[in-house]
């Protein structure tokens, strides 16, 4: 048992659906290449030239930056799929122009799916004071309250995401350990002891030892963790580790292809104020305080920086479009994808030979299914067994289920359920 299985992300449940008879786990990434790709479908389809000017350069912007700058899809994970969804959220918000109270729910539920993909993606909030004038905030209990099965299908989406952490931990929201249950009343709750890590003589709770990796407290050798957080002392660390490294391709990159788009889309530029949208720059540059103060990791983060960029630009812009083929416009969209598949077929088999054999790579380009060394097999008083791993570091990554790091488990069965926990 790894105090890490009981990470509660939902986007798994839709993974485990592609667990295919012969194939087993070698297409679990689908449903995150599935929402990439959609994501720039939808950008695309709602491209309109002739009416949202400003609006439609940056989802161009959008899609070829996107295409370009994250054309690895091997370094697709939770946290990236996360913050391309926070960019589609912030055009589907400019989308709803008929002001439709379903087409703000469906945002929402956009934005609920974000969260349960990983709770750290709660910094989206802010943005969201976009959809509703106060006067209407009172309007959504009203429109649920007449619609029951909408009502309904929002209770079963939260009531899975709370059960989903409550099986996987004994929690409610895993990692706050203020709302785990009690050891008596819920057998396989995450004890205590496991949300503590020590590290530089110090005992860090998960939430803590995240924010400090994030501020690049442990590429440095020069201050302890006081000293380090206070006064901002560790921008000047983050800013050597982190902005120079990522931060600075990733703008050089936007901008880049921004200049480029410009130069064929634009028949005349000019600096305009648009007050109406100065609230959104209000709230995505709270978005990004928030991601900045608390977790200032790229991965954690991009999708917010670029939001507030657009917010800047929607309020002091406007232009004029040139006429363009819309073939034309199809046939990059279509050819910037090709690219993309085919770039990322050649570096699985092709690219990378060299590199497996000099890293050992087992099973390249697929999962490691076995053992990446051997562990001890245990058995138990009701014949239940598992592997407890002999080297700490290896982790459970490889071997088959049930692993553990631990010795003290007990495994009991219930229902049509075997349910693994930890002894004190």
């Amino acid at each position: 048992m790894d105090f890490r299985y009981s990470y509660s992300s939902m986007l798994p449940y839709a993974q485990v659906l592609f667990k295919l008879p012969f194939f087993d786990y070698k297409f679990v990434q689908v449903p995150i290449y599935l929402i990439f790709v959609s994501i720039l479908g939808y950008l695309f389809s709602t491209v309109n030239l002739t009416r949202d000017k400003v609006f439609s350069y940056l989802k161009m912007v959008t899609i070829f930056f996107f295409l370009i700058k994250f054309h690895r899809f091997s370094k697709f994970g939770y946290d990236y799929i996360g913050q391309f969804i926070s960019v589609l959220i912030f055009f589907r918000i400019f989308d709803n122009e008929s002001n439709l109270f379903k087409e703000k729910l469906l945002i929402l539920f956009f934005s609920a799916f974000l969260i349960m993909i990983k709770f750290n993606n709660l910094i989206i909030f802010p943005l969201l004071f976009v959809l509703f004038k106060k006067e209407n905030i009172g309007s959504i209990f009203n429109q649920l309250n007449n619609n029951k099965i909408l009502f309904l299908f929002i209770l079963i989406v939260f009531s899975s995401f709370f059960l989903n952490n409550f099986i996987k931990s004994g929690c409610l929201l895993f990692v706050f350990k203020n709302t785990c249950f009690a050891k008596e009343v819920v057998s396989w709750v995450v004890p205590s002891s496991h949300y503590t890590f020590p590290l530089k003589g110090v005992s860090w709770d998960w939430i803590q030892l995240g924010k400090l990796w994030s501020k690049s407290f442990l590429e440095q050798q020069d201050l302890n963790h006081i000293e380090y957080l206070k006064n901002f002392n560790w921008v000047h660390y983050w800013f050597k580790k982190h902005f120079i490294y990522r931060f600075t391709d990733f703008l050089f990159v936007l901008f880049f292809i921004s200049l480029i788009i410009l130069y064929f889309l634009r028949k005349n530029f000019i600096f305009q104020l648009k007050k109406k949208y100065f609230f959104v720059i209000l709230l995505s540059f709270t978005s990004v305080s928030i991601w900045f103060l608390n977790i200032p990791e790229y991965r954690f983060g991009f999708g917010y920086l670029l939001i507030f960029i657009y917010s800047l630009f929607i309020s002091f812009s406007s232009m004029v479009i040139k006429e363009i083929n819309k073939i034309f416009l199809i046939k990059s969209f279509i050819f910037f994808i090709i690219i993309f598949n085919v770039n990322n077929i050649l570096r699985v088999h092709y690219s990378y030979y060299k590199e497996i054999e000099e890293r050992k790579f087992i099973n390249f380009p697929w999962f490691n299914l076995q053992e990446a060394s051997p562990g001890n097999i245990v058995y138990i008083d009701n014949g239940k067994n598992y592997i407890l791993r002999k080297n700490f570091e290896d982790f459970c990554s490889n071997s088959p289920t049930p692993c553990s790091l631990f010795s003290n488990i007990q495994i009991k069965k219930k229902f049509f359920y075997n349910i693994i926990s930890i002894n004190n």
